[in-house]
């Protein structure tokens, strides 16, 4: 089980990620807009990953920097990040673009994040 912040500005795609990510018994947390995922995350325990789909408020890598800042404050281990970017997921991988990603997609490359932190 994780943590996970799921920010995108459409609520029901959102709304889909949430559903199928708490099947896999993770906590999530959702924001709009990466202002409001600033927020969040002022305010809430630490996220284990961040997923940035869709904002326009700022660039992906300026809430990026911005969160682990506040969160790196809090426990000197900040979150990992899964930006899906120009149609690229900015975690290494080529598996989703941004029209292509789907929560079974979402939900693989979650655990592989995952997977790679207890290395």
């Amino acid at each position: 089980m994780a943590r996970i912040l799921l920010i995108d500005m459409d609520t029901l795609k959102r709304a889909k990620y949430h559903r199928a990510l708490r099947r896999d018994g993770h906590v999530l947390g959702g924001a709009c807009s990466g202002a409001a995922a600033l927020e969040v995350i002022q305010e809430s325990p630490m996220f284990d990953v961040i997923v940035v789909e869709n904002i326009s408020d700022m660039t992906p890598m300026d809430l990026m920097l911005r969160a682990a800042g506040i969160m790196g404050r809090r426990s000197g281990q900040p979150a990992r990040f899964l930006s899906i970017l120009e149609g690229f997921p900015t975690s290494g991988t080529k598996n989703a673009s941004s029209s292509q990603l789907t929560p079974e997609v979402l939900r693989a490359e979650i655990t592989r994040i995952l997977q790679s932190r207890t290395r």
